[in-house]
This record gives structure tokens, sequence and C-alpha cells, in this order.
């Protein structure tokens, strides 16, 4: 998991270059490759979206690597009390929260990205990405989240 932030990062700090490529490869610039991937790689690019999903991506590896580092299985688990560092009361009403149940989630837009992902957000609405594609990926984010409950 660690390693999979880790080149996730890396691929932040390189989507601009990427980018910049693209772009000269579409002017005409530069030959285009003929790598079979050239293609994946211009559409993921140039697509809006990429860097605030890897942020949010980021953001989630971070939160569950201690759990899943402390408790490594080849086996579907449950997460144990002491691997969240609560109070047993807490913990009880925890592992008892329906997390898949409607009622019981805050608005979309009020979802928390983490603070680079949120300021990735105001920087594509700034773009006029539009509000459709950022809810997307919220709505994306939530049945991720709630498939891991």
């Amino acid at each position: 998991m660690a390693g999979k932030c880790t080149t996730c990062r890396e691929a932040l700090g390189m989507i601009p270059k990427l980018k910049c490529f693209v772009e000269n490869v579409d002017k005409g610039k530069i030959t285009k490759p003929n790598w079979k991937s050239f293609s994946v790689v211009r559409k993921h690019i140039l697509h809006e979206l990429t860097s605030l999903k890897l942020k949010v991506f980021i953001l989630v590896a971070n939160l569950l690597h201690p759990i899943i580092t402390t408790y490594k299985t080849g086996k579907p688990m449950l997460v144990k009390a002491d691997a969240l560092n609560l109070n047993n009361s807490s913990v009880q009403k925890l592992l008892h929260f329906d997390f898949k149940d409607v009622k019981n989630h805050c608005n979309i837009t009020d979802m928390d990205f983490g603070y680079l992902a949120e300021k990735e957000v105001k920087a594509l609405i700034t773009l006029n990405v539009s509000q459709g594609d950022i809810l997307e990926v919220r709505v994306s984010c939530r049945r991720l989240l709630m498939s891991l409950a």
C-alpha cells in the first residue's frame, strides 16, 4: 500500500511534463510514439480529473494502511478494536454503526477529500470543470468506502 502511495505521488509530479509531451505530440512538434500504451496515457493525462482521483486514492490508502499492515491476512478480515485506538464503548458503537445506511451519510458535497484533493477541486472549478464530473468522483469515492464497510 505504501508503495502505491509513493507511485501516485510520483505520478502527480510527472503529470505536468507528460501533459506537455502529449500536447506537443498533438501539435505535431514531436513525432507520435509507436507505443501501444500511448493512447491510454494520452487519454488519462488529458483527463481533467486524473490528479484529483490520484489524490483521493492517496488519502484512502493512507487511512487504510495502518490497519492493513497491522492485520495482514490472506482472508477477509474484520477490523479489531485495538486497531482503531478508541475506548471500548466508542469501538462498540463504531462496530455496530451501519455505514451502508444512507441516513447515516453526510451530504455528498460535504464529503471531505482531504486537504490536497479539496485544493485540487477548487482549482478544477476555476478551470470550469463541471460540477457533475467532480460529483461523479465523490459518488465513486462513497461507493468505494461503502464497499469497504
